[in-house]
Parts: C-alpha cells; sequence; structure tokens
C-alpha cells in the first residue's frame, strides 16, 4: 500500500478546519443556548420583582389609607378629594413611568446581555481555549506523527525499491544471459542439424544419382561424376557411387533374352539378330526411336559388322545416346573394331579422340 504525504497533510488540514469548524458552531449554539436559557431567567426574575414591588407599594398605599383613623379620616375627609387623589394617581403614574414595560425589557435585555458576556467570556477564558489549544496541540502531534510516518515510510519504501530495483536487474541481466546463451545453443543446435539434415539430402542425391544411373540415366551419371562438394565426406560417397555404378556394366548385361527384328510388309516377323542388315541396324535400331533394349542390342549385334559406317555410327551412339547401357554397349563394340583400348568402362570423350587420330589408318583396313 502506498502513503503520499502531501494527501495525509491535505486530510490533516482539513480535519483540523473541520474540527475548528464544529467546536465553534458548537459554542456558538451553546452560548446562544445558555444566553437565551440566562435571558429567560433573569426576565423571569425582573417581572416578579416588578410585580412583587407594584403589589407592596399599592398595599402600603391601602394600609396607610385604611389605617387613617376615622379622625383623620374627617379631619382630611374634605381634603381626600382634592389631594389623595391626585396623589394616588401621580404616585400611579410615577410607577408606571419608572417600571414601564418597555424599559423593564430593556433593563432585563441589557442585564441578560451583560450576563451572558460576561459568562461567555469567563467560559472562553476557563473553558474553550484551553479545549481549542489542547486540540490544536494534538492536531499538531499527529500531523508531526504523520509527517514523520510519511518521511519513515518514504525512506524505507525508497530502500525497499532500490533494493528490489538492484534485484530485478541483476535477474533480467541473468534472464538475458540465459537467453542469449539459449538462444546461441539453439542456433548452433539448428546450425548443426541444418547442417546435418543438408548432408543428408546432399547423401540421398548422391544415392538416387546413383540408381538412375545404374539404370541406364547417362545425365544422372554425368552429374555424379562432377558432382561438386566441400564436404569431404560427400565427396567420397560420390567418388564411391560412380564406381558402384561402373560394376555392373563390367560384368553384366542387359540384353539377355532380348532380340529384335524386322517386320514384313504383312505384319509378320522378318530377319532377326545378326541377319539384319548393317544400314537396317543402324537406321531403324541404333539412331531410331526404339526401346533403349533394343537399341543396346543393335550395337552389339555391330561389333561383327566391320564394314563401312560401323565405326561411325557406334562412335555417335556413344557420345550421344541419353541411356548409359546403349552407350557401354556402343564402346565395348567400338573397341571391338578399331582396336581402341578404354581406360574405363566410359572412357567415352578418349574413344572420340582416338577416331581423330586414327580413322584414316582404320578406314583402310576395312571392306569396302
Amino acid at each position: 500500500m502506498d502513503i503520499e504525504p502531501s494527501n495525509s497533510s491535505d486530510e490533516s488540514m482539513n480535519l483540523r478546519k473541520e474540527v475548528e469548524k464544529l467546536s465553534a458552531e458548537n459554542l456558538l449554539l451553546r452560548q446562544r443556548t445558555e444566553l437565551e436559557h440566562l435571558w429567560r431567567e433573569d426576565r423571569d426574575k425582573q417581572s416578579q420583582a416588578f410585580n412583587q414591588h407594584k403589589s407592596d407599594v399599592t398595599s402600603d398605599i391601602n394600609k396607610r389609607l385604611v389605617g387613617l383613623s376615622v379622625v383623620g379620616l374627617i379631619v382630611v375627609g374634605l381634603a381626600w378629594w382634592s389631594i389623595s387623589l391626585p396623589i394616588r394617581k401621580s404616585v400611579q403614574d410615577r410607577l408606571n413611568q419608572e417600571f414601564a414595560s418597555d424599559n423593564i425589557k430593556k433593563l432585563i435585555s441589557e442585564a441578560a446581555f451583560q450576563a451572558a458576556q460576561s459568562q461567555t467570556k469567563t467560559m472562553m477564558e476557563t473553558t474553550l481555549k484551553p479545549a481549542v489549544a489542547e486540540a490544536m496541540k494534538q492536531i499538531k502531534q499527529q500531523q508531526d506523527a504523520v509527517v514523520q510516518f510519511t518521511q519513515q515510510f518514504r525512506q524505507e519504501s525508497g530502500r525497499s525499491i532500490g533494493q528490489i530495483r538492484g534485484e530485478m536487474s541483476e535477474e533480467r541481466l541473468q534472464e538475458k544471459q540465459s537467453l542469449t546463451a539459449l538462444r546461441d545453443e539453439s542456433t548452433k543446435q539448428l546450425n548443426d542439424l541444418r547442417t546435418l539434415v543438408e548432408f543428408q539430402e546432399q547423401l540421398k542425391e548422391i544415392e538416387l544419382l546413383k540408381n538412375n544411373a545404374i539404370a541406364g540415366d547417362y545425365d544422372a551419371y554425368d552429374k555424379l561424376k562432377s558432382y561438386k562438394t566441400q564436404d569431404k565426406t560427400l565427396g567420397a560417397a560420390a567418388i564411391t557411387a560412380v564406381i558402384e555404378v561402373k560394376e555392373p556394366y563390367l560384368v553384366g548385361t542387359r540384353t539377355k533374352g532380348i532380340s529384335i527384328w524386322l517386320t514384313n510388309p504383312d505384319g509378320t516377323k522378318g530377319l532377326t539378330d545378326e541377319k539384319i542388315p548393317t544400314s537396317s541396324l543402324i537406321t531403324l535400331f541404333l539412331a531410331g526411336s526404339q526401346q533403349w533394349e533394343a537399341r543396346t542390342k543393335a550395337a552389339e549385334i555391330l561389333a561383327s559388322k566391320r564394314e563401312t559406317g560401323v565405326a561411325e555410327a557406334l562412335l555417335n551412339t556413344l557420345l550421344r545416346d541419353q541411356n548409359l547401357w546403349v552407350r557401354h554397349a556402343a564402346l565395348v563394340s567400338y573397341q571391338g573394331l578399331t582396336g581402341f583400348q578404354p581406360n574405363d568402362v566410359f572412357d567415352f570423350d578418349r574413344a572420340s579422340e582416338w577416331w581423330e587420330k586414327n580413322k584414316v589408318d582404320y578406314l583402310k583396313t576395312i571392306t569396302k
């Protein structure tokens, strides 16, 4: 919970003002009540005194008149009408004049006011001022206590907040370091994983190229033998895959049980395999759009055809056919016809170089 010193001070000031206001109003109300009470008491007393005085004067006059002796009455009887009545009237007027109601009220009011004023002054001197002073003292003590508590709370809060900030800064630094370390570790693991994935993908690509090359895809073999990589392991895998591709071509054949033939005009089977003329083997099978097995079979049969144009047809096939089995069969037949000795099972480029150097001598030896 936060404490705001300014609000507490304002609340104390407002409280003090309210207390002073209530005290003053209460005091005025009490003074007014007491003054009214005193005024009523004094008025009743003055009224009773006046009535009693009037009654006493009247009774005294009556007693004196009654007490006159008969002699006096006779003596003064004659003068009574001329003297007693005016005197009585004069006395009555004097009493009425002296004890008139307005004057009495004024005297009573002045006396009550003076008495209330005196009592109020006494009350203020003896009761109100000490009470107000005590209340002000208590308010000042409470205000000082609030100020002291506020200062103490502010100091303790400042220390606590500083400590908390330091701890939070340290925790944030530790969290930042932990996050940095975690991010670096994750990045490293991710890079390692990415490298491993790329390695596996390239290894899979090499394996796929190898399988396609064994199946006869020349483009796959060409990519495999020229496979570019900075990873020595992948480079070694590519070289191994090239060797594995060559093995089945060295020891195997894909034309066992394969036969080719010409079709007669009536749709029946005509000349077959070695009986097919050389020109037909070249134009219809070797250079045609036949299946690769038929082209391979034609290239194998041409190995026994030492005739004009055969070597050239075989050389063109071993350099351009898209099937590796057809190229290999053409190279083997080319070797048997020309005497070229390849250094590799797929030594196609050297076969072309050999032909450029030795074709004249070779053509001299073939049947025209």
